[in-house]
């Protein structure tokens, strides 16, 4: 009796575990995520710039007026 027990649940554990074409689609879309990271990331990375562009460009123009108003 024990071991039917055992049985039923080992298959059941294995009907439970994903297909193999459930994970082909996962690991897919694990790719596409990762690729979608990087993405951004790399696009955080152009705003970073960018913003430090405009502030350093800020604080020419600062100091331009300041002194043009000496």
């Amino acid at each position: 009796m024990a071991k039917r027990q055992q049985r039923e649940d080992l298959q059941a554990e294995i009907d439970a575990a994903p297909s193999q074409g459930d994970l082909k689609k996962l690991k897919a879309e694990a790719e596409e995520l990762r690729a979608e990271i990087s993405a951004h990331k790399e696009k955080v990375h152009e705003l970073e710039l960018l913003k430090q562009q405009s502030e350093a460009k800020l604080a020419e123009a600062k100091r331009l007026q300041d002194k043009c108003a000496e």
